[in-house]
């Protein structure tokens, strides 16, 4: 079996998202900070008529929040029916790759331990498979 994977950077590193868990790629523009919310949150985005949570991803990996430049890559995702728009580096390509390309997690370090659901190899590099749940503290947000 084979699976359709978003490749993109976030923190330098090289990231897998499912396509499935992928509504589009945009780039930010005009974006509107919120003050007093978890640091994860970057701000609010107007897209198609529709208001995005944008997640800082950097600050998951580093505890330092990212400048979001105009411009920014952002990948469009819905979570438990609210939309929201995870802020990575750049986006690299659109992969196919067989389901026995899937590893473990055993190896992965330090943050991105948690946020990932395993590796893939993909041209003979490993990419880390994203649980972009785990990007989403729910609690965080609704608070």
């Amino acid at each position: 079996m084979e699976g359709l994977f978003l490749v993109a950077k976030i923190a330098g590193e090289r990231v897998a998202i499912p396509s499935n868990e992928v509504e589009s790629v945009v780039r930010v523009r005009n974006y509107v900070p919120v003050p007093g919310v978890s640091p994860v949150i970057s701000g609010l985005f107007a897209l198609r008529s529709r208001v995005l949570t944008l997640i800082d991803t950097q600050y998951h990996i580093s505890g330092k929040s990212g400048s979001i430049e105009n411009g920014a890559f952002c990948v469009v995702t819905e979570i438990d029916g609210h939309p929201y728009g995870l802020i990575v580096d750049t986006v690299e390509d659109v992969v196919t790759v067989n389901e026995d390309a899937l590893d473990n997690i055993g190896f992965a370090n330090g943050k991105w331990r948690s946020l990932c659901k395993g590796m893939i190899t993909h041209d003979n590099k490993l990419l880390l498979l994203l649980n972009t749940y785990a990007l989403i503290d729910i609690k965080n947000i609704a608070a």
